[in-house]
């Protein structure tokens, strides 16, 4: 599953957004959502000086784009953990929850 942005983003807004992090991702969403003036300093200043310039819509549809594109970049962490542990031989499943993996997905999601 690849995140879709809309064709309401502006091209160099979701090129940038593609180059974060998933907690600067999440901190970018919960922006974009609630119309702060002040951003969480996980947001990079070229997102909040870019985000000044963009109408509600475009807010919307970029605070959208960025919670599919971080749970698609927790997914493949996810995916790529697994992979590095069946490779190494870490059978760590037993009385675990997941795992880190797991866990960064579920702190992605707010659970």
């Amino acid at each position: 599953m690849t995140a879709e942005p809309s064709a309401d983003i502006p091209d160099f807004l979701r090129e940038r957004l593609d180059e974060l992090g998933l907690e600067a991702l999440r901190a970018t969403a919960e922006f974009a959502r609630n119309g702060s003036y002040v951003a969480p300093e996980e947001v990079p200043d070229d997102v909040v000086e870019a985000f000044a310039l963009q109408d509600d819509e475009t807010l919307e549809a970029v605070a959208t784009y960025v919670e599919e594109l971080g749970t698609t970049k927790a997914s493949s962490i996810g995916a790529t953990a697994t992979k590095r542990d069946d490779d190494a031989g870490n059978d760590d499943t037993e009385g675990d929850d997941g795992g880190w993996a797991t866990s960064k997905i579920r702190d992605w999601r707010g659970r």
